[in-house]
């Protein structure tokens, strides 16, 4: 049976891509690149990611994927579209930078920025990409889709941080993947809390961090906490993070995020 394969790219990241003939459509959703740098990771697009991929401690399943961490081979079912393509993608190469380090995913074409998955939503303003973090209950949801529902959203559960760059002294950089494969600058980052009133208050950087943490792919290995740390210390710097006090009332949110110029 044939099999095509081609140089790709999502997001600036190189990848390797093979996939049977009956699936070559999928491969218009890679980006062609035409750069000698060497890819980040190898991906097979299959029908049954679990029957084609090696069983071992060091691969990780998840919903139509499988990711063998000791190859750095994604084991790809055919997405339904660019965009459901493009987020494991990231969830993948996020995989990846907590497992052997940010400096061994990010790239040139990234601009030196690796993938952060975080536990949050996020909204895109005019003025660039807001993101709200908490546990389960906190009120993400409600605010995304709901008290900012005009705004479009980005990430309703698990949003996508592109951070860095890494072994360099140049400025943090932070940037959410947005619909259609473009980058949205952070603009704000909150770590919620429900109150009475509406209001804005300065949060630690280590209490972030630690609200942050998670999730972590492979708990059990101390590196990957390390490196994950080492990523959220870059998205802290790049734009700190601030409790927001909220109640569930459109008006009062919408006029305290204009009051501080994020509307």
């Amino acid at each position: 049976m044939n099999e095509f394969q081609r140089k790709g790219e999502v997001l600036g990241f190189p990848l390797r891509v093979s996939a049977p003939a009956r699936l070559k459509r999928c491969l218009r959703w890679f980006r062609p690149r035409t750069s000698r740098e060497p890819h980040v990771l190898d991906v097979t697009l299959t029908e049954d990611p679990r029957a084609a991929s090696p069983r071992g401690e060091r691969a990780i399943q998840g919903v139509g994927f499988v990711l063998d961490l000791s190859a750095r081979r994604l084991y790809l079912a055919p997405p339904a579209s660019a965009l459901a393509c493009t987020k494991t993608l990231l969830l993948a190469l996020g995989i990846l930078a907590e497992h052997y380090g940010p400096e061994r995913v990010a790239a040139r074409g990234s601009n030196g920025l690796a993938p952060l998955p975080l536990h949050a939503s996020s909204v895109k303003t005019p003025r660039g990409a807001l993101v709200f973090c908490g546990h389960s209950t906190f009120g993400k949801t409600t605010i995304s889709t709901k008290l900012l529902a005009r705004l479009p959203l980005l990430g309703e559960d698990l949003v996508y941080a592109l951070v860095g760059p890494f072994g360099a002294r140049s400025k943090a950089k932070a940037f959410i993947a947005a619909p259609g494969r473009k980058l949205v600058p952070l603009r704000g980052l909150f770590w919620l809390r429900k109150s009475p009133e509406c209001a804005l208050r300065p949060l630690p950087s280590s209490a972030a961090a630690a609200g942050m943490i998670h999730p972590i792919f492979g708990m059990q290995r101390p590196e990957n906490a390390r490196h994950r740390l080492a990523m959220l210390r870059r998205l802290l710097e790049a734009a700190p993070c601030r409790e927001l006090y909220f109640r569930k009332e459109r008006a009062s949110l919408c006029r305290l995020l204009k009051q501080h110029g994020l509307l």
